[in-house]
Formats: C-alpha cells, sequence, structure tokens
C-alpha cells in the first residue's frame, strides 16, 4: 500500500512539474493579450506574436481553439502588445502556416519546441493582425 502511495505521489508530482514547464516555455518572450468577443463578454487569452512582412501573426493551436472559434464568429478583436492597446481584424491565413511556424520556432526558441512536442503543428492556423 505505501508503494501505491509513493508511486501515486511521484506521478502527482510530475504532473506539477510537467505543468509548470509548459507554462513557463508558454509564457516565455514576447506574449501578447488578445481580447475576443462573443454574446458573453470579452474574453482574454495570452499569445505568441511574431511580425512577418509588416504585420503581426498569432498562431491558433487548432481551428477548435476556443479563442479561436470566437474569433471565427467575431474578428474584430483588441491586442494588447508592448504596453498599447489596439483594434484588429483577424484574419485566418492557413496558407502561410509552414512560414509562420518557422519564424515562431526562431523567435521563442525551445520554448516553441517543448511546446510543440505536445500540441501538434498539424492544424495549426497563422492569424494575420490587420491594425484598425
Amino acid at each position: 500500500m505505501k508503494r501505491l502511495v509513493w508511486i501515486a505521489g511521484f506521478l502527482a508530482l510530475a504532473l506539477v512539474v510537467f505543468n509548470g514547464l509548459l507554462f513557463v516555455a508558454s509564457e516565455s518572450g514576447e506574449v501578447v493579450v488578445v481580447t475576443t468577443f462573443d454574446a458573453a463578454g470579452g474574453h482574454e487569452t495570452r499569445l505568441w506574436v511574431v511580425d512577418f512582412e509588416g504585420d503581426a501573426y498569432l498562431r491558433a493551436g487548432s481551428a477548435d481553439a476556443l479563442w479561436f472559434r470566437r474569433l471565427k464568429a467575431n474578428p474584430r478583436i483588441a491586442v494588447a502588445r508592448g504596453g498599447e492597446t489596439f483594434s484588429a481584424q483577424a484574419v485566418a491565413e492557413a496558407h502561410r502556416q509552414e512560414e509562420i511556424d518557422a519564424i515562431m520556432g526562431l523567435k521563442y526558441g525551445r520554448a516553441d519546441g517543448l511546446v510543440g512536442l505536445f500540441s501538434s503543428r498539424e492544424h495549426a492556423v497563422p492569424v494575420r493582425l490587420v491594425e484598425l
């Protein structure tokens, strides 16, 4: 019985450490706060951002991400970046996936690699921000 308790405790600790590592990795580097809107109001999501060809890009892990579904229903969002908040029109650009994945990898390095181990990039969706 003691062995089962020890194993359960070890697994719980490993889960906490794992989640902590993913949190630290996802908060490393530049993080923007994106506010999407639905009937219940505004919802904030913290996301990585990169710049490409003069535009800022976000990346949804998949089209099923809750923030992305709200964005598709209402593409006008608010973005807090670098101490400033601005309104933007969000435009999904699936054809840019390889380019945006590569730029995210360069900018966020090991953190992007770690998060990518547990979140497939296969269905990722780049989102271009058009400032309003």
